[in-house]
């Protein structure tokens, strides 16, 4: 009888089962609430081999927090290395909002994460907008561009202001969908919420309706954000 092979998991595969169990427990009950065995059960170790890896709670909360913020922000690289225009606007618009507004183990993670955070001490709400400041930095010099290449009305806030505004629009209507069942009903079907909130962003920001018309395409947009 062929006996079976067992693969040993490597230590950095270890770490990011322990990131990933402690993100979902840390998103239900908070850093105060998570005890360390309970921690160390959701990532299927002994405390011993989670301390191994983590030297405190602490630190595993802010690398869990670390681990978060940075997928968000390597899927939004490629969309950041684009030339600053009227089009990368629309298309970085789109990828925030997608990227708030989509349903995934995840992303629930981050969203719960950050309502605890403003809820309590602010120290992942503080943390992610830190992080969020290379996305901030391209969606300004966008607006900058859709400025000069009169695509933005005149009498609009300032580019700064304009996108702060877009982040607190995504994570509200966001913050709204997060239970199941929903807090809001919005009134539209679950895939064309993220189209109309970039939508409405847009004319927020300034960019007339023919403008929008001429660079956004939800669908094929989405497949070029991710």
């Amino acid at each position: 009888m062929e006996m079976a092979k067992h693969t040993r998991m490597s230590n950095e595969d270890r770490r990011q089962v322990i990131l990933k169990a402690a993100r979902e427990l840390f998103a239900r009950t908070g850093l105060e609430g998570a005890r360390t065995a309970e921690l160390a059960r959701a990532a299927g170790v002994s405390e011993r081999l989670l301390y191994k890896h983590f030297p405190s709670k602490e630190a595993l909360h802010k690398a869990a927090l670390t681990s978060l913020t940075d997928e968000i922000i390597a899927e939004a690289r490629q969309v950041i290395a684009l030339e600053s225009s009227t089009s990368t606007l629309v298309l970085l618009t789109h990828f925030l909002v997608s990227q708030l507004l989509s349903h995934s183990p995840e992303r629930d993670a981050f969203m719960r994460l950050a309502v605890r955070s403003m809820a309590g001490d602010g120290e992942f709400a503080r943390f992610g907008r830190k992080q969020m400041v290379v996305i901030e930095a391209k969606l300004q010099k966008c607006l900058e561009k859709a400025i000069v290449s009169g695509d933005i009305a005149k009498g609009i806030p300032a580019p700064k202001t304009s996108t702060l505004f877009l982040e607190a629009l995504a994570t509200g209507v966001a913050f709204g969908l997060l239970p199941t069942p929903a807090t809001v009903d919005y009134g539209v079907p679950g895939e064309k919420i993220i189209e109309q909130v970039v939508w409405f962003a847009l004319r927020g920001m300034g960019l007339r309706d023919d403008v929008i018309r001429r660079h956004y395409n939800a669908k094929a947009i989405a497949l070029l954000a991710g």
